[in-house]
């Protein structure tokens, strides 16, 4: 028994250290750190991006609603090629994947794929937004199989 309140306290105090360093550091402009370690076609195997998102960066959200009657492989394919959008210059983070569905009414769970972007200003997202590999993703994965698309940017406090 004393062994688990040992554990609690150890716990306790890593989640409080854990806090206060991250409180210390959100102020810090770090740079980004990106490693691949596999790049094999369309496919990245492996993306690792350590960065914390800064006030003023930018967060770009993308929800896609699939007009194909064969959503999930269709999806499969789109978060497959997404993974290239990450190596685009300006682009801190990036994270893709399905809908969760949901039975609390205030979530809107009827899209197929979203992705979370982050950027460090305006001005890399608009780069990120005219980059040749976003533009022919867009034209040649996403628009022939898109019924809808909501884009919302939030820009960190």
């Amino acid at each position: 028994m004393q062994i688990r309140w040992v554990i609690c306290l150890i716990a306790v105090v890593m989640f409080i250290s854990a806090g206060f360093f991250y409180e210390m550091d959100s102020e810090i402009d770090t740079a980004s750190t990106v490693s691949i370690d596999n790049t094999v076609g369309d496919k990245v195997s492996e993306l690792q991006v350590d960065r914390i998102s800064t006030k003023g960066s930018i967060e770009h959200v993308v929800l896609c609603w699939l007009k194909d009657k064969n959503v999930n492989n269709m999806a499969q394919l789109i978060l497959e090629k997404s993974q290239k959008l990450s190596l685009i210059p300006g682009v801190t983070s990036f994270r893709s994947g399905n809908v969760v569905q949901s039975s609390r009414n205030i979530v809107d769970d009827s899209f197929h794929v979203g992705f979370v972007m982050g950027f460090d200003s305006q001005k890399a997202l608009t780069n990120y937004l005219n980059h040749p590999s976003h533009v022919s993703f867009v034209k040649e994965v996403l628009s022939p199989v898109m019924d809808k698309v909501v884009v919302y940017d939030i820009e960190v406090k």
